[in-house]
């Protein structure tokens, strides 16, 4: 099949940020600074890879959620600030 890639790149590179993490969980300090790194490094892995600007993402989606003040954000909230949500593309895609 032509569609398939010819080589694992991305599996390659999965396990070497994993190895790479290892490395920086070290300096979490606890559990909930280990939590806090794995899933600030899930978002950015994800925003980069639909190839988005991460700083400018983060800096949105903070933004956006910066006032908000229940304990509970609801997932209609939530599915507007998604990488893949076209407004989210469009603020936030890579400068050609």
């Amino acid at each position: 099949d032509p569609l398939v890639a010819a080589h694992n790149n991305s599996s390659e590179e999965a396990f070497v940020s994993i190895a790479r993490g290892r490395h920086n969980w070290l300096f979490a300090y606890s559990e909930d600074g280990a939590r806090a790194l794995t899933v600030l490094s899930s978002i950015t892995k994800t925003v980069r890879r639909c190839g988005l600007n991460v700083l400018k993402y983060l800096e949105l989606v903070m933004n956006r959620f910066r006032e908000w003040c229940e304990p509970v954000i609801p997932s209609d909230v939530i599915e507007r600030v998604l990488p893949w949500n076209d407004e989210i593309r469009e603020l936030c895609g890579l400068s050609v």
